[in-house]
C-alpha cells in the first residue's frame, strides 16, 4: 500500500542509473547529499523534480508481494520511478511485478522482439543490461519495468510516464508499438549478424559506453563498428581475446596478421543460402596501453533486392 511522502535528505547513489563522475574522475562512495543530487539532475526548472524514501501519492495504489521493499522514488518532469529492492531473480521478479499490475487491469504491452540485435563489440556496462516490460492503463499512462542485478539485493524499478493518460491511449500505443516494430525490423540489415565482441570489464576507455558508427542503406553491403579500450595485455593477447570471440560463433578464419602497431584478421560465414559474409577485425595500438578497435562486415556477391539483408530477426 501507498505511505506518505517523505522527502530523503540524503540519498544513496543506488537510486540512479546514470554514472556520477567528475573531471578528476572521482566517483563519490557515500551517501550523496540531496542538495547536490538535485544540482546534477535538476534541469528541468521548479517543483519539477524531487526525491523521496517511499511511494508518492501519484503512484497506482497497488498491493505490492512481501518479497519486494520499497527503496525510494524519483520524479522528474512527468516520470515518477519508484525501486523495489528484492531477492528474486530477473524472470520472478519482472513477473511477479507484471502481475501486480495486471491485477488492478493494467495492459501489458508487446515486447519489440525486432529491437537492434545486441552485436558488435559490447561494454561492459552494457553486458548485464536486462530486458524490459511494459504496461498501459488509460487513466495512469504507461509504466516500464526493469530489472538490475546488484548485491546485496536486486532492484526492479517501475517507472510511470505520468500525464499521458486519456480514452484511448493504450490502444495508441500499441498500434505505435506494432508500427515501430516493423520499421526497425526493416532497418536491422546486416547489423543482426554481426559477432558479438565483449570488451573486457573495466578496459573500456570511453566511460559512457561504445559507440557504434557506420551505417546501412539499401544500396550499401557493409557496416562497420568501432570502439577503444585501455588494457595492460599485449597487442596479440587484445588481437587473440576478440578472435576467439569471433571464432566461438562459427566464423572461420581466412587470414591474419600480427605486427608491433596492429593486428588484422579477416573470417568468412555463409549464415544462410547465396548470403556470404566477410569479417574484417582491426586491433591498432594508439597509445602505450590504448587500443583502437574495428570490425568490418561486408556481405560479398550480394546480388539480389537486399531481401536477405534485411531479412528480420526470427522470419
Amino acid at each position: 500500500m501507498v505511505k506518505p511522502m517523505s522527502k530523503l535528505r540524503l540519498v544513496c547513489f543506488l537510486f540512479f542509473s546514470q554514472s556520477l563522475f567528475s573531471l578528476a574522475d572521482t566517483e563519490f562512495e557515500g551517501p550523496i547529499p540531496v542538495d547536490v543530487v538535485e544540482a546534477l539532475f535538476n534541469s528541468y526548472g521548479e517543483n519539477q523534480f524531487a526525491v523521496y524514501s517511499d511511494v508518492p501519492d501519484e503512484f497506482p495504489d497497488l498491493q505490492i508481494p512481501a518479497e519486494f521493499s520499497v527503496v525510494g522514488s524519483v520524479y522528474q518532469m512527468t516520470s515518477l520511478r519508484v525501486v523495489f529492492a528484492t531477492q528474486l531473480n530477473e524472470e520472478d521478479a519482472v513477473q511477479a511485478m507484471v502481475d501486480v499490475f495486471e491485477a488492478e487491469n493494467w495492459m501489458q504491452l508487446p515486447i519489440m522482439e525486432s529491437r537492434l540485435p545486441r552485436t558488435g563489440f559490447i561494454a561492459p556496462n552494457q553486458i548485464n543490461v536486462g530486458n524490459f516490460q511494459a504496461l498501459c492503463h488509460d487513466d495512469f499512462g504507461r509504466v516500464t519495468i526493469r530489472f538490475s542485478e546488484r548485491a546485496p539485493s536486486n532492484y526492479l524499478s517501475a517507472a510511470l510516464s505520468a500525464g499521458r493518460n486519456r480514452p484511448g491511449y493504450c490502444q495508441q500505443q500499441l498500434t505505435m508499438q506494432q508500427a515501430a516494430a516493423g520499421q526497425m525490423s526493416r532497418s536491422i540489415g546486416l547489423r543482426q549478424y554481426l559477432p558479438r565482441m565483449e570488451i573486457p570489464a573495466d578496459q573500456n576507455r570511453q566511460r559512457l559506453g561504445v559507440a557504434m558508427v557506420g551505417g546501412l542503406s539499401s544500396s550499401s553491403n557493409s557496416v562497420d563498428t568501432e570502439a577503444s579500450m585501455t588494457s595492460e595485455q599485449s597487442l596479440d593477447e587484445v588481437y587473440r581475446y576478440f578472435a576467439d570471440q569471433i571464432e566461438e560463433q562459427g566464423w572461420e578464419l581466412d587470414s591474419e596478421a600480427v605486427g608491433s602497431l596492429s593486428a588484422n584478421g579477416t573470417w568468412a560465414k555463409s549464415p544462410e543460402a547465396n548470403l556470404n559474409l566477410l569479417g574484417r577485425l582491426s586491433v591498432t595500438k594508439s597509445g602505450e596501453s590504448d587500443y583502437d578497435l574495428q570490425f568490418t562486415l561486408t556481405a560479398e556477391g550480394y546480388m539480389g533486392d537486399g531481401s536477405a539483408i534485411y531479412r528480420a530477426i526470427g522470419q
